[in-house]
């Protein structure tokens, strides 16, 4: 749990492809607004469009989570207007631990990120 607010961080932007944000800290949640009109996929890992571990962001709609991540992932078809809002915590980012499915040894990683 968090003791103090949050620092804004907001951007507007296209996605076409895959985009990537790497925020300087971890945050604390974010609020992705869809102001296009196609999907826009998000995940938080870069294998996450490959295997399904993703959710869908329906045109003129928001998903608003509270989750600790270091990188955010949005993935669309073709270019898509959307609206980013993420709360950083003081945390650096390379305190975060690396979310993926399997790690560099094999091993698994954590389940249901990609």
């Amino acid at each position: 749990m968090y003791t103090f607010s949050c620092v804004p961080w907001v951007t507007s932007s296209l996605v076409s492809g895959v985009k990537i944000h790497h925020f300087q800290c971890v945050t604390r949640e974010f609020l992705l607004i869809n102001r296009g009109s196609r999907d826009i996929l998000v995940g938080f890992t870069e294998n996450a469009f490959n295997s399904s571990h993703y959710m869908t962001c329906p045109s003129s709609s928001s998903i608003d989570l509270t989750v600790r991540i270091a990188d955010l992932y949005l993935s669309s078809s073709t270019s898509t207007a959307y609206d980013l809002f993420a709360g950083l915590t003081l945390i650096d980012r390379r305190e975060m631990p690396v979310l993926t499915g399997t790690l560099s040894n094999g091993s698994a990683g954590w389940d249901g990120v990609g």
